[in-house]
């Protein structure tokens, strides 16, 4: 167990508080205290500060890594064990340093005032293992690319390998050696015009058909549609409604007789993590498999399936995980807790507090059976109004598990603002936060905490091995 992991830091603190000190703390928990004020409370012991704060250790990029991953890779290559030569491939992309990433294609999507912010971030933002695109200094990423097409091409996947000739060519393949690309994309392109059909040469024939299986469900498939919405809740279907009720909340009942098969509900997370195990083979911003990934610009420690789905991590909810990912692995917790700042949803501190404060204004005036609806009247799965007014079930709570969730507030809180991600201004500047900004973020998180245990859920996937 590593020496600054979440347990040694609580017993580092419990320690240095002294039994009697410690004892008072836990009564407080027990009490009838608001969630801001059990975390200023916190927040106010001094011992809590010099214990629980921990330096924030970035997830960088490495070309030594790059670099035998590869060497490694080409072995297996040689050998003509494809499978592993691409797995040692993808992880040399993941951890070989990346050219500046600012610039977005011209995504409808993707172009809004949020976005515009997050470009101005990762523009004044210094990121010490970034280089300049075409630079020579550093070609660990452009021979990760150039390698993987040799496989991908032996695979007879054409169009992927025609992709990572091109990243190849963008990150500065050196130029004595650019003939070897040229080759193989006219190779590619005239295997393409044969419509040579994909398929796993490297297998015995017996085995390409169940591979292939597995292959195609690298690829996401198209989501049903529902037949008819509900008027309150696109999401879900006419055969529900949305309830309320003090002792169960707000909640969905049947009016119409649902039979077996029926489509209910087709939503859309608000946001989601990977477990530690799958971040190198399932994207970051979709979660579909990733046979052929590319890597975060930034960490090494997740990937995604497409440009697209890059751009909308990187400028979208990966943006304040990404560098506080490393030292949850040190801390020994679970990636699920990068979730409490992906609630937080804007690009900033100052957004996120202006409509902070809009929510708070119109929960003063809202009956219950309202809260979680938009001005409309609709429940929308993806605005932030809906997760704001979850139930934390504190009342329900032993002591023992707020005081647990508070500590971990206080960290998360501390690691967010030592990102200089989300504590910035209109225009994307850092700023220092003042006390009470870190107080209202710390409960924030704290409730975020809460939020996830009781209204979460885990989608596990089982793997058989033939």
């Amino acid at each position: 167990m590593a020496s600054n992991d979440i347990e040694q830091l609580m017993k580092g603190f419990h320690a240095e508080i002294g039994s009697e000190k410690l004892g008072w703390l836990m009564e407080q928990f027990s009490g009838n205290k608001t969630l801001k004020e059990l975390f200023q409370l916190l927040w106010d012991v001094p011992e809590s500060h010099q214990c629980l704060s921990v330096s924030l250790i970035k997830s960088t990029k490495c070309s030594e890594k790059a670099e035998k991953f590869r060497i490694d890779g080409n072995k297996f290559y040689k050998q003509r064990d494809f499978e592993k030569a691409l797995r040692f491939y993808n992880m040399s992309i993941m951890n070989a340093q990346h050219p500046e990433y600012s610039k977005l294609t011209h995504s409808n999507s993707l172009v809004n005032n949020d976005v515009n912010t997050k470009m101005k971030m990762v523009e004044n933002e210094s990121v010490a293992n970034q280089i300049s695109p075409g630079k020579q200094e550093d070609t660990a990423l452009a021979l990760g690319f150039a390698n993987r097409s040799a496989v991908l091409f032996e695979m007879e996947l054409y169009e992927k390998c025609l992709e990572d000739i091109n990243w190849a060519m963008t990150h500065g393949y050196p130029e004595s050696s650019m003939h070897k690309l040229e080759k193989r994309r006219q190779k590619c392109i005239d295997a393409k015009k044969r419509q040579c059909k994909p398929r796993v040469c490297y297998l015995p024939e017996n085995c390409r058909s169940v591979l292939q299986q597995i292959l195609s469900s690298y690829f996401p498939t198209k989501l049903p549609e529902l037949e008819e919405s509900n008027s309150t809740m696109p999401s879900f279907s006419s055969s529900v409604t949305i309830a309320f009720s003090p002792d169960k909340g707000r909640h969905i009942v049947a009016v119409k007789d649902i039979r077996p098969g029926d489509l209910i509900a087709i939503e859309q997370s608000y946001c989601h993590s990977l477990d530690w195990e799958n971040m190198g083979t399932y994207c970051n911003n979709c979660l579909v498999r990733c046979l052929i990934p590319l890597p975060c610009p930034y960490c090494s420690l997740v990937v995604f399936c497409s440009e697209r789905c890059r751009q909308q991590a990187v400028f979208g909810d990966h943006w304040l995980e990404c560098t506080i990912l490393n030292m949850l692995s040190f801390l020994v917790l679970r990636p699920v807790f990068s979730i409490v700042y992906k609630l937080l949803k804007y690009p900033s501190y100052i957004k996120w507090k202006t409509a902070l404060e809009g929510l708070q204004e119109r929960e003063r005036h809202c009956s219950p059976e309202e809260l979680g609806l938009n001005e409309e009247g609709i429940y929308s799965p993806t605005d932030y109004e809906s997760i704001y007014h979850l139930v934390t079930n504190k009342e329900k709570r032993p002591s023992g598990d707020l005081y647990v969730k508070c500590l971990i507030a206080f960290i998360l809180t501390d690691l967010l603002k030592q990102s200089k991600r989300f504590f910035v201004d209109y225009f994307g500047n850092p700023f220092d936060p003042g006390k009470e900004d870190l107080l209202l973020m710390g409960e924030t998180l704290f409730s975020n905490l809460m939020k996830i245990s009781c209204n979460g859920f885990q989608l596990v996937e089982f793997q058989i091995s033939l």
